[in-house]
């Protein structure tokens, strides 16, 4: 399992009202309210993230997701075979795209985990070996 921390942040929206309007393929929309007005991030993930107790499921939709600013204008979208919205606090926000074909996940790559997916090339001068991984 992938740790939500694994991805980046990414920027769903702004708000002067404290929430950001969720619209769904129907064309149903919820209020995806936050502690305060301001802009949004939120971790966007895949199917195999463990999401964290502190985050509470909000909302759970199929097919498409499109999230509006106060001003009726699309901020982000996405399409996935199932999406969930999670909170947490006044600024937490976390949607698992699960059976999302096209979508492109932005993972963190951070060279301080042991796991991390950079590799570090040194060269052997001595006898012109290949490079060590």
């Amino acid at each position: 399992m992938k740790n939500y921390k694994d991805y980046n942040k990414t920027y769903i929206g702004s708000s002067e009202r404290a929430y950001l309007t969720l619209k769904t393929i129907t064309g149903t929309t919820e209020k995806l309210c936050f502690g305060e007005d301001g802009s949004y991030s939120a971790y966007v993930v895949d199917e195999d993230t463990l999401i964290p107790k502190h985050y509470h499921k909000e909302f759970e939709f199929t097919d498409s997701l499109e999230i509006y600013n106060n001003f009726g204008e699309l901020e982000w979208s996405a399409k996935a075979k199932q999406i969930s919205v999670y909170t947490a606090g006044n600024f937490g926000c976390l949607i698992k795209l699960q059976g999302a074909e096209n979508y492109k996940f932005d993972l963190n790559c951070r060279s301080d985990k042991a796991d991390s997916l950079t590799w570090n090339e040194f060269q052997n001068d001595e006898n012109d070996e290949e490079p060590e991984l």
